[in-house]
């Protein structure tokens, strides 16, 4: 893990190592983390789209926060949620948008293609639409429009509050109690892509 900056580091999910139906996240706070369905496959878990998901621990409520996470989306469909937390939430939205959490930020779809690994990085300093959202460690934030949600009290990957299910694979998750700079995202994308090519 030393490829990860472990300042402010609240969850880290490593998937392409971890294994069962339950396991403790591998930061300090061990979050407790319930897998249902999913199963791990190569690279990472791999989420059916239908009802399979991973509920982790308490989550972070407060900015700054920042959300890396590892995905390869098999089928973007509308409402497709990687990350579904208090602070920060990320989803496939429509045939058009990637949207988080932040007021109308987001990304053009053409980024993410389907059955490949994508890095996706937002760097939260407010839950106001003061963010960057990266993919692949370049920064592509867009106004959307929309934006998607934010709720609940734990964090939930690959579902919203048992639907909105993802389709495709999740290799590695990091969250973090502090806005990220360009230059860490960038290099916790050069130090890991080398797992997900």
């Amino acid at each position: 893990m030393d490829y990860v900056y472990k300042p402010g580091l609240v969850l880290y999910l490593p998937l392409h190592t971890l294994e069962g139906s339950s396991f403790g996240s591998r930061d300090a706070y061990g979050h407790l983390c319930t897998v249902t369905g999913s199963s791990r496959k190569g690279k990472g878990y791999d989420f059916d789209g239908i009802d399979d998901r991973i509920t982790a621990g308490n989550a972070i409520t407060s900015y700054p926060a920042t959300l890396c996470i590892w995905a390869r989306p098999d089928n973007k469909t509308g409402g497709d949620v990687l990350f579904y937390s208090p602070v920060i939430t990320m989803a496939f939205y429509t045939s058009n948008y990637f949207l988080t959490h932040s007021s109308h930020i987001g990304c053009s779809l053409e980024y993410f293609t389907d059955g490949a690994w994508a890095f996706i990085a937002i760097s939260a300093r407010n839950g106001e639409g003061d963010a960057d959202l990266y993919v692949d460690g370049i920064e592509r934030t867009i106004y959307a429009g929309n934006n998607y949600g934010r709720g609940g009290s734990t964090y939930q990957i690959a579902n919203r509050n048992g639907g909105n299910y993802f389709d495709g694979g999740i290799g590695e998750i990091m969250v973090y109690r502090r806005a990220l700079t360009p230059q860490e995202i960038q290099h916790i994308y050069l130090t890991t892509r080398w797992r997900y090519q």
